[in-house]
């Protein structure tokens, strides 16, 4: 074997096993970075057997740095500023799992771990996401899912139309315009004499003066008085 070869098998089993260590650890991969201490122990102890059974002993591991990808390191600083807001520090573990995605595909971490950390470190990460969305149904600000229940409730809701508006009148009353005039006022003209069949009037739509008996609704406004007494 080539120095090469021992090198690639001793990385190999790092990989592995150390992954399996810090999956076994139950550290959220956003908080690998503060735990620097439990993880290079425990990975130690998973590693120790290993290389004893090839005749090397393991008498230290250290992990001095875990560095991740610019999005996520953006997504940390998120978390720690929307983290007191509740589920919304889910929004931000949820960009860190798109970029741990997207660093696995094309890992470049060095080290005795290499790649292979970038690639499981991904793959965690994307298994505590589905375990944050099991656990929390929320929707924008409003962690319990409500929101959106409510917005539909809300867009549901339909008020009632405009009322329309009431027509008015206009009459020419010897020789002068007098109004505007609602139907009850027209109807007490009516009664009172000052407004006849031949009165001219004018409403918003008509192009010029005409008899009141030529327009439909005043002629029942008519109907609805009495006729004057045969002979008073």
């Amino acid at each position: 074997f080539t120095v090469e070869d021992i090198t690639e098998q001793l990385r190999n089993i790092a990989v592995s096993r150390g992954m399996d260590a810090i999956a076994e650890s139950k550290i959220p991969a956003l908080d690998l970075a503060s735990n620097y201490d439990e993880v290079s122990a425990l990975i130690q102890q998973k590693i120790g057997v290993d290389f004893d059974e090839l005749g090397l002993s393991l008498t230290k591991f250290i992990i001095e740095n875990i560095s991740f990808p610019e999005e996520v390191e953006k997504a940390l600083d998120k978390r720690s500023s929307m983290g007191v807001v509740g589920n919304l520090g889910a929004y931000a573990q949820f960009q860190a799992a798109n970029s741990m995605e997207k660093a696995a595909e094309n890992p470049s971490s060095g080290g005795i771990v290499g790649a292979g950390f970038g690639a499981g470190l991904g793959a965690g990460m994307v298994g505590q996401m589905g375990n944050v969305f099991q656990q929390n149904s929320f929707d924008g600000n409003n962690p319990t899912g409500t929101g959106s229940a409510a917005a539909a409730s809300s867009a549901g809701a339909v008020g009632p139309p405009p009322l329309p508006k009431a027509v008015a009148y206009y009459l020419a009353v010897k020789g002068k315009q007098e109004g505007p005039f609602d139907s009850e006022q027209l109807r007490a003209l009516i009664k009172e004499g000052t407004m006849t069949l031949a009165t001219l009037v004018w409403k918003e739509g008509l192009e010029n003066w005409i008899e009141a008996e030529k327009v439909v609704e005043l002629k029942d406004l008519f109907s609805q008085n009495p006729p004057p007494i045969p002979g008073v």
